[in-house]
This record gives structure tokens, C-alpha cells and sequence, in this order.
């Protein structure tokens, strides 16, 4: 008897366990975080730096290589380098200019109107800005022929009208300033005595009219 209720105690307590276990909530699996989508940094900017060659023939080369200095200047750029040869009795000149890349188009543009365009080579290249200072440059290499038959070039005096009259000026005073001097000297020196000798002819003239002869 004593084992059959020992039997339903542990019985009883077993279930009593059970219930207790079923009843507690169940824990929520964890899972890691999900990693983060991978990013990669944004291209950086490019820059496309033109460098030209130019074959550019003019009426008067030593002109129009002053003219290409000076657009350089004009558009922030500056004079690399000038070369000038002669063949043939005639003088060629080579300029290279640098530029800012944003201005080598109106470089470009300005130095054709320099004359006739009888070749041109163009190269690109594609930097990033910021990474060198002399990657935002453009070279310009322009060479200056004189035009084929072309007419001699005559050069005229330069006429420089009231520098002229004064010069005609000093060289009148220098002239008639001598016989202005020459005019005072006698004047000064020779005229009592030729006032004198006037004087005495005058008293002789008196003298004779008052006692004519018989």
C-alpha cells in the first residue's frame, strides 16, 4: 500500500514538473545582424586635357607670334618656349603656349584666326583633377609659316607729325637764329658809328647849303 502512494506522489510531482516546463515560454532564437551592403567611394572626377599641334600660315610671322603670346596671356595661360629659323630667306617661328584645360578651346579658336590653318595633330588624355597643377594645362604648339607668295612686306616710316614740326622748328631757329645774332652784333657795334658818320654828313650838307660857293 505504502508503495503504491509513494508511487502516485512521484507520479503527481512528475506531471506537476512537466506542466511547468510546457507552460514557460520558449526563448527567441538570436541571430547575428546582417552585415552591411558593401559600399566603394564615388569615381573622382576626370579631366580631359587636350595638347595640339598647329600649322598655321601668316602674312607676318613675327606679328602673329606676339599676337599668340598674348592670347595665352589673356586666358590665364603663359609662353613655354619660342624657336624661330630662317629658310629660304624667310623667317618661321615656333611657339608653345600652356593654357588652362577649361580655356583650350578659345585658345584654340583665337590662334586661328591668325591666318591660314594647314595642318593640326590633337592628342587627349584623361587626369584627375586636384593631382598635379600642371595636369589642368594644355599644351598648344603652334607653328607660324609665312604665306606662300605673298607680297613683301614694306615696312613705313613712322610719321610722328608734331615730333616733325618740332624738329623743322629748332632747325629754322638754328638758321635764322645766327643771322638774328648776326643783325644784334652790328646793331650794337656799328650803329653809333653809323649814326655818327650820318650826323657828320648831315652838318656838312647844312654847312654847304649855307655858304654856297661863288
Amino acid at each position: 500500500m505504502k508503495t503504491r502512494l509513494v508511487f502516485l506522489f512521484l507520479l503527481v510531482i512528475a506531471g506537476l514538473v512537466g506542466c511547468s516546463v510546457a507552460d514557460s515560454p520558449e526563448q527567441i532564437a538570436t541571430y547575428p545582424q546582417e552585415a552591411p551592403i558593401a559600399t566603394y567611394p564615388r569615381a573622382s572626377e576626370t579631366l580631359v586635357i587636350y595638347n595640339a599641334t598647329l600649322d598655321i600660315e601668316v602674312n607676318n610671322v613675327e606679328r602673329a607670334s606676339e599676337r599668340a603670346k598674348e592670347i595665352a596671356f589673356e586666358l590665364n595661360g603663359y609662353l613655354v618656349s619660342a624657336q624661330s629659323w630662317y629658310q629660304e630667306g624667310e623667317k618661321h617661328t615656333t611657339v608653345v603656349l600652356a593654357v588652362p584645360a577649361r580655356n583650350f578651346e578659345a585658345a584654340r579658336d583665337n590662334l586661328l584666326r591668325l591666318g591660314n590653318l594647314t595642318g593640326e595633330w590633337t592628342a587627349s588624355e584623361l587626369v584627375t583633377p586636384g593631382t598635379n597643377q600642371w595636369e589642368s594645362y594644355s599644351q598648344i604648339t603652334v607653328y607660324l609659316h609665312p604665306k606662300v607668295g605673298h607680297l613683301p612686306s614694306i615696312a613705313l616710316p613712322q610719321i610722328r607729325p608734331v615730333r616733325t614740326l618740332e624738329r623743322a622748328w629748332q632747325v629754322f631757329l638754328a638758321i635764322f637764329g645766327f643771322l638774328l645774332d648776326v643783325a644784334i652784333w652790328v646793331v650794337v657795334v656799328a650803329g653809333p658809328f653809323v649814326l655818327i658818320g650820318w650826323g657828320i654828313r648831315k652838318l656838312i650838307m647844312g654847312w654847304q647849303k649855307s655858304h654856297p660857293k661863288a
